[in-house]
């Protein structure tokens, strides 16, 4: 193509034919292969190349190949045709006029800056709580201009804030602003940087303790020990480009968003996200994603934690106190068909290390299989008062961190041959209760064991054992 032509060859299609939309042209520098790539925007109304940017990339290995991904991811959002989320289904949608254009690795999502974002519906499942995180995502900015949100989890209020956000400022300085114990607003900002409009960048932040840290391209640009942020769950949608709580503050990001990562109970290294920069548009491996690990704990009697897994693996289970952090117990099982066709782990009393962990409401329970999976859950509390008269169990389960999201409860009768099971739905506050039943079918007796347990919209199982009097 020369410069300042009317026309040109696509594919051997003259303009005007059949280019109708952004095209993008990768070009080549020698010995550098994707040194950068060229998008052009056709006018159709006056059959010329209306505008165009370069986008840079840093050049690959010679191999091209993709990274193998860092163990511990919890949700990834590559905006590659859509707002799929790859690890445990919970999509995006696209507001407004939200789309998808030319990315660093494949394609993302587009942003206009003025009411175009991604929104994913809220889940306990993408709270970070008081946990290790990592949060993770490449950016190229159309214009640098006014603050820009780029990911967040969070409310905004006069004076008490809610859950946290990555945001880049008027001045170019990258903030993550969270909430502290007492409700109020505190921030992690860099000093002023060179960002320019149409080059990808690789933001992210990171959590370990109370060790929080900003990086741009692998390299720490802001870190600070934060010891009065504790818990940053937060009731509301997660969103990419935009701060809509409480109300539609605007925010928005004028540019292009990509390959979206939450590492919730995990903090890359500094040479973990210079690698991913390193990869450049080669990216992280998408065909390698390991199944995901839903875990069941019972913390009643005979407690134990179990999963149904593909056969073949090593998993490492910790125990901790409410906190995260305080480490109960350890164990370390095998995934194996236990006999019914079913891998599966489950621990025994002696599996522990040093000692049984005595597991809690507000525990923590978390695991990591060998091939990069992992799972965490926080044990919520369940009563239960069982009627042998008139054979019955009622009770109440307290997870707050869930809010307002309904619960499924099974209610085991733990007998042989075990019956079937009974279900309700109710929110886990405290106060809603749950009722099961086995009138004019079983006669409850004293010492029964009847098991009430949980489903979370994280997606795993919780129980606890309770004696009939």
């Amino acid at each position: 193509m020369k410069k300042g032509s009317r026309y040109h060859d696509w594919y051997g299609k003259p303009v005007g034919s059949e280019l109708t939309a952004e095209r993008t042209l990768t070009c080549f520098t020698t010995g550098e292969e994707k040194d950068f790539t060229v998008t052009l925007i056709y006018d159709p109304g006056t059959d010329t190349i209306s505008s165009g940017y370069v986008t840079w990339h840093r050049p690959n290995s010679a191999s091209n190949a993709c990274l193998p991904l860092p163990s511990g991811l919890t949700a990834w959002w590559p905006g590659d045709g859509d707002a799929s989320e790859l690890v445990s289904g919970r999509d995006g949608e696209f507001k407004d006029n939200a789309t998808v254009g030319s990315g660093l690795v494949d394609l993302a999502f587009k942003l206009d800056g003025d009411s175009d974002f991604i929104e994913v519906p809220d889940s306990a499942g993408l709270n970070f709580g008081p946990l290790d995180f990592t949060v993770e995502l490449w950016v190229n900015f159309t214009d640098t201009e006014g603050e820009q949100v780029l990911i967040e989890k969070w409310i905004q209020g006069d004076s008490i804030v809610d859950g946290w956000t990555l945001t880049k400022q008027e001045n170019n300085v990258l903030r993550l602003a969270m909430e502290k114990e007492d409700g109020t607003e505190v921030d992690l900002d860099s000093d002023p940087l060179e960002i320019q409009p149409g080059i990808w960048y690789l933001f992210a932040a990171t959590r370990q303790g109370s060790r929080f840290k900003l990086y741009m391209n692998g390299e720490v640009v802001a870190e600070k020990d934060l010891f009065l942020v504790s818990d940053l769950n937060t009731p509301t949608s997660l969103k990419f480009g935009h701060r809509g709580e409480p109300d539609n503050r605007g925010f928005f990001l004028n540019g292009r968003i990509d390959e979206v990562k939450l590492y919730i109970g995990t903090a890359l290294s500094g040479d973990q996200l210079q690698a991913i920069y390193a990869a450049g548009s080669a990216g992280n491996c998408k065909n390698v994603i390991p199944p995901r690990l839903d875990l069941r704990v019972n913390y009643g009697n005979y407690e134990w934690v179990e999963a149904f897994y593909e056969a073949g693996h090593t998993v490492k289970i910790k125990v901790t106190e409410s906190d995260g952090v305080t480490i109960k117990a350890t164990a370390e099982m095998f995934t194996e068909d236990r006999g019914d066709g079913v891998p599966a782990f489950g621990t025994q009393v002696e599996d522990w290390n040093p000692y049984f962990p005595d597991i809690q409401p507000n525990d923590w329970v978390f695991a990591e299989v060998d091939n990069g999976a992992t799972a965490h859950v926080k044990i919520g509390e369940i009563t239960g008062e069982i009627n042998t008269g008139d054979d019955f169990i009622q009770g109440t389960i307290f997870a707050p961190w869930f809010y307002n999201e309904e619960v499924l409860v099974e209610c085991h009768l733990w007998i042989s041959p075990e019956p079937d099971m009974k279900y309700d739905h109710i929110i886990p506050n405290g106060s809603d209760q749950y009722f099961c039943s086995w009138a004019d079918e079983f006669d409850l007796q004293t010492g029964w064991n009847i098991g009430p347990s949980y489903y979370g919209p994280d997606g795993h199982w919780v129980a606890n054992g309770i004696f009939a009097p």
